[in-house]
């Protein structure tokens, strides 16, 4: 990596996570706060919809805004022809939701749905406005703006949600809180970014874009639509408040999984497209980046699974302990996941999204073949399904990424291996504490994470494990030059 490529993907990574952690570090503490006070079942009316709005906003945004990131070189008419095609897309598919709204309550024979999904679903046409910019920001690192962006956006959402929660809106609060998040993100993208579209479009355009981006599309739905299939089975045949247990047991090892991961994910995608006619220097940076992800997540998941009860009855109250067994397999399912995203970001990178395509046409197919045998025996039983699965793709994932940069699978164990090590006894010494009988849960619960975290870091500096180092290393370089800034 150049020097200047290796100073912008650090800077993009700093504030790449900065913006991440503020989005998820505030949409947690707000969901907390909106947790202990609306019920369950609120929750599982917005969650039965949430697949209908994550195809949607996939079909809007995935395919081209992909494709402009990936191609070495575009044109402003590229970008204003994507820019009027988002907006025309969401204006259509926001259309279809309306239509197929009272569908969606019979359904779940849920009326209150009706207006629900069609008041949400207005977020996809006011998002589609600011897609463009954000995909250029994304492709030039500038992750400062977007920063900037998520910050304005956070608070405003969260001061509305938590109001309406108050006043006693139940999922109303939920709904108002999604709603005014894509509307602020939009305006502050229009105030901080300089782009602006011009009155030109071209359908040829748009056509060299789609070769890469339909695939891209495809890929993306079919993802979306599997990883929200529990959601839609659960909600239909199980009740609201099942759908919302499964929810919180999935979403908490979620946000910290996705906000450490699409810290450095979302610049590794630029990153290596930029290089992609050098497998070498691809594969360091995959390798560095999945060490270092892991070295961060997995002690943090591994505890959260460790501490999973005292920590929903601290932090979410007792009436929220049913997602105590689901929080414990998510957290082991996610670990997973900064290895799933390397590997899939080379494939892309790369711009074999035929290849991508196919990868998730056949781990789909193991999805249907997994519930089949799983969702007669309950939720629990589909969610022990999911942590195989995720196992499976591990090997389907890194055996296609070997074929472009030869990073092998026994290869990204190896380098795993001594991560994997330290966090299994750091673990296993939390659990142990789970054993003495403290004054009350709270104590548990800080005692067990001060100790994890004495533990981790002592033993990674005690044996000097590499990705450790290196993070140091790069801190250490990032606060010197901070200090001599100023």
């Amino acid at each position: 990596m150049t020097a200047n490529l290796k100073h912008k993907a650090i800077s993009g990574v700093l504030w790449r996570g900065a913006e991440t952690f503020c989005q998820r570090g505030v949409a947690f503490v707000v969901g907390v706060v909106l947790a202990r006070i609306i019920e369950p079942s609120e929750f599982g009316l917005l969650a039965m919809l949430f697949i209908f709005i994550q195809l949607g906003n996939t079909f809007i945004i995935s395919g081209l805004g992909n494709a402009i990131i990936q191609r070495k070189r575009h044109t402003l008419l590229d970008e204003c022809s994507v820019f009027y095609f988002n907006v025309f897309v969401a204006v259509v598919v926001y259309g279809v939701l309306f239509l197929c709204a009272p569908w969606v309550s019979l359904f779940y024979d849920e009326p209150r749905l009706t207006l629900i999904l069609r008041v949400s679903a207005l977020v996809l046409i006011v998002q589609s406005f600011g897609q463009i910019q954000t995909t250029l920001l994304h492709k030039e690192l500038r992750f400062k703006v977007i920063f900037q962006v998520t910050v304005i956006a956070s608070i405003v959402s969260s001061v509305l949600g938590i109001a309406m929660a108050y006043m006693g809106f139940g999922v109303w609060a939920l709904v108002a809180s999604q709603l005014s998040l894509g509307v602020t993100q939009t305006l502050a993208m229009w105030c901080l970014s300089d782009w602006r579209p011009k009155l030109m479009f071209c359908f040829q355009s748009l056509r060299s874009l789609f070769d890469f981006g339909s695939k891209f599309l495809a890929s993306a739905m079919l993802e979306v639509f599997f990883r929200n299939i529990y959601g839609l089975l659960i909600g239909k045949f199980f009740s609201p408040a099942s759908l919302a247990f499964y929810n919180r047991g999935r979403n908490l090892p979620y946000i910290i999984a996705s906000s450490i991961n699409s810290t450095v994910s979302q610049v590794i995608f630029p990153v290596l497209s930029s290089i992609q006619d050098d497998a070498a220097r691809m594969k360091a940076i995959v390798r560095r980046a999945m060490t270092t992800i892991t070295l961060v997540l997995w002690p943090l998941l591994i505890g959260l699974a460790v501490t999973a009860e005292p920590f929903v009855r601290v932090v979410l109250t007792d009436k929220w302990l049913p997602a105590v067994p689901y929080l414990r397999i998510m957290c082991i399912i996610y670990a997973f996941l900064p290895i799933h995203d390397a590997n899939l970001q080379v494939i892309n990178a790369v711009g074999r999204s035929g290849v991508f395509l196919k990868l998730e046409i056949i781990k789909k197919v193991l999805i249907v073949l997994v519930l089949v045998v799983t969702f007669q025996y309950g939720v629990y039983a589909m969610v022990l399904g999911q942590l195989g699965l995720s196992i499976n793709a591990f090997f389907l994932n890194s055996y296609y990424s070997s074929k472009f940069i030869h990073y092998s699978t026994w290869q990204q164990f190896r380098d795993l291996a001594p991560v994997a090590m330290v966090t299994a006894i750091m673990g296993g010494a939390v659990y142990a504490l789970s054993l003495v009988e403290f004054p009350n849960v709270g104590l548990q619960l800080l005692t067990q994470a001060f100790v994890g975290a004495i533990v981790y870091i002592g033993i990674c500096r005690a044996i000097r494990l590499t990705c450790f180092m290196e993070m140091r290393e790069i801190l250490g370089d990032v606060l010197k030059r901070k200090l001599s800034s100023e």
